[in-house]
């Protein structure tokens, strides 16, 4: 392995390699390796494979999991297939054991479906493979530390006592040698009887320098050799490669081999008000997906035909009216009622079209405010005679006004009227010219 200043990439690759790697449990229901099952008792599938594989249906199919974590009751697997006329052959459950769990179907001379079924999607597990193939599902990351032996920035050492050598410059690296070389390196654990390091380096004359041997420490362990005038080698021994750390720089710049588990992310959407949220994510990769959530009531004002999910937000069209306000039969009228004191208007009425509208006394309250208002809107048949009355049939009448306006028109009324297609005439009946048919 080259050292650390001249392959960062080979390190990265390196330290992948060489780590044992710790791996985080999924479950069944946060896999994509899984399909919806075909009931409630079956509730996720693992295809293994279909008719339309064509020959590489016929081979044998094996799934493998090796599980960590079993909901209260458990759960079982059962084999589902295709027979060679083309019925459906279900296998017998099978409980899930904690550990590896595994299943054969044998190879046949036809073209056929095997699916694994599942009756819990809360299955936990750390290792799957469906036909050799490993899943993705289960995420291997770094272990938070590393060994000297395993980190590709040391090079071997030159004798059974400085087993591994950092390198931080030589003489061909010209001026930039003659700088002051440092490292620094965080130490979880020593093995047993210690370990040291010690300064190897060039003089002005080419001669040899070790400096003398320091015990490592746990926690931070560092040196600077100073700067001078002539090109020369500075390197870094070191007495075992079972020391663990946990973060090492040299010359300032940072050691893949303690970043490596920061760059092992694990992709998913990290968002938790997401469907798909993956509690194990680390980095998310813009697959978040949401329930719209809205009125889900087709007949509602505010029906939402993209909400997967009602949150009581329907709103619905007052009687007698559409969602705009409109009448659904007649005309839109708005009635407009005004008490001049401001206590409202004390047992007296408006009737229009033979309904009666007032100000509610109890609705104020002192200090009242002068010429406050109440708005109603009604719909009127105007193809027959609509009567506008007032009645004062309460007290302080003289502080009551009102206006009727048609909305289509804008016509207003402010008084006593017959709107709409009336017949005027003598509706008295002992005059000479009475008229049956007038309003």
């Amino acid at each position: 392995m080259e050292p650390l200043l001249n392959s960062s990439k080979t390190l990265l690759l390196t330290v992948f390699t060489v780590f044992s790697m710790n791996v985080f449990a999924q479950s069944i229901d946060s896999c994509d390796d899984f399909v919806d099952g075909p009931n409630a008792n079956w509730t996720h599938v693992l295809v293994a494979t279909t008719i339309d594989d064509g020959a590489a249906s016929q081979g044998s199919q094996t799934f493998t999991m090796n599980v960590t974590s079993l909901p209260e009751n458990g759960a079982s697997f059962r084999v589902y297939k295709t027979t060679a006329n083309g019925s459906d052959f279900f296998g017998n459950p099978v409980a899930l054991t904690l550990g590896s769990n595994s299943i054969t179907v044998g190879a046949v001379g036809f073209d056929r479906a095997v699916k694994f079924q599942f009756s819990n999607g809360s299955v936990e597990f750390d290792a799957l493979s469906l036909n050799g193939a490993d899943s993705d599902c289960a995420v291997s990351v770094p272990p938070a530390f590393s060994l000297v032996s395993d980190c590709g920035d040391f090079v071997t050492g030159p004798n059974a006592t400085w087993t591994h050598v950092l390198v931080a410059t030589t003489a061909a690296d010209g001026a930039a040698s003659q700088a002051p070389q440092s490292f620094t390196m965080n130490v979880t654990s020593l093995p047993d009887g210690g370990a040291n390091f010690r300064v190897y380096k060039t003089t002005a004359n080419g001669g040899d320098f070790f400096g003398n041997a320091q015990a490592m420490t746990i926690g931070e362990n560092s040196i600077t050799v100073g700067g001078v005038a002539f090109d020369r080698a500075v390197k870094f021994q070191f007495s075992s490669g079972d020391i663990e750390f946990d973060a090492l720089s040299l010359n300032g710049e940072d050691s893949d081999c303690a970043l490596a588990q920061e760059t092992a992310s694990i992709i998913g959407c990290t968002d938790s008000a997401a469907d798909n949220y993956n509690e194990l994510a680390t980095e998310d990769d813009g697959s978040c997906e949401y329930t719209v959530l809205g009125c889900t009531d087709i007949t509602a004002c505010n029906y939402n035909a993209d909400a997967g999910q009602d949150d009581d937000s329907c709103s619905y069209a007052d009687a007698g009216f559409d969602c705009n306000g409109n009448c659904l039969d007649g005309t839109t009228v708005t009635i407009i009622l005004t008490d001049s004191y401001g206590d409202g208007w004390n047992g007296n009425s408006l009737t229009v079209g033979g309904i009666d509208y007032t100000q509610d006394d109890a609705s104020y309250s002192w200090p009242y405010t002068a010429n406050s208002e109440e708005t109603f809107v009604g719909c009127l048949d105007l193809a027959t005679c609509v009567s506008l009355t007032y009645n004062a049939t309460g007290d302080y009448s003289y502080e009551n006004s009102w206006s009727v306006t048609v909305n289509a028109t804008g016509e207003t009324y402010s008084s006593d009227a017959l709107i709409g297609t009336c017949v005027t005439g003598c509706s008295d009946e002992t005059a000479e010219n009475y008229n049956a048919d007038a309003d």
